[in-house]
């Protein structure tokens, strides 16, 4: 008698197959999820790598800041000490003027005119007197225009002082200081 397998050779075939997919799937989800490790190692390395590449340049920003400040802080020393040169320049430049200027006041002074008070306010001057005459103060006015340490001279108060000896006239004239051959300084410092 011949004997006949009565097992089912399908269902061998099929169970087979469905092991070797299995196998296969199970390789390919091995190999997939190691592809995935190997990727995320990989991109936690680069951003390893790029976190170090801030934080080097974080340090270098503030270091430079650190100089930025210390650069902002010489320019304004350098200010100070610019402007501090450019006072003793101005103040080595302007010494011999008020000598000028006393000069030059002595010489426009005529006979019969007295000076009371002298004021200077920057480069503006405010002499105050006494003169025998309105002609005098005139004669003062004049002598003012033509000096080269002072300039436009403006009589503001002119009153008469009638004393029982002696008549006199009590006056007040603003002028500017000039300085030959520089420009003048309208509102300048207090002087």
């Amino acid at each position: 008698m011949a004997k006949i397998n009565l097992l089912p050779w399908r269902e061998e075939l099929r169970a087979q197959r469905n092991r070797e997919f299995g196998i296969i799937v199970g390789g390919v989800a091995s190999v997939a999820i190691g592809v995935v490790a190997a990727m995320s190692a990989y991109y936690g390395i680069l951003i390893d790598i790029q976190k170090g590449r801030n934080a080097f340049l974080e340090n270098e920003i503030s270091r430079l800041d650190k100089k930025i400040e210390e650069i902002k802080e010489l320019k304004s020393k350098r200010e100070r000490l610019l402007q501090r040169i450019m006072t003793v320049q101005e103040l080595q430049s302007n010494r011999t003027e008020i000598v000028h200027l006393f000069d030059e006041t002595v010489k426009a002074v005529p006979d019969g005119v007295y000076l009371t008070s002298m004021k200077q306010t920057g480069r503006k001057l405010s002499i105050t007197g006494v003169a025998e005459s309105n002609t005098r103060v005139s004669e003062f006015v004049g002598n003012i225009e033509v000096s080269e340490w002072m300039k436009a001279p403006e009589i503001n108060i002119i009153t008469r002082n009638r004393d029982a000896a002696l008549q006199t006239n009590n006056f007040t004239i603003h002028l500017q200081q000039d300085s030959p051959g520089a420009v003048s300084d309208e509102g300048g410092g207090e002087g």
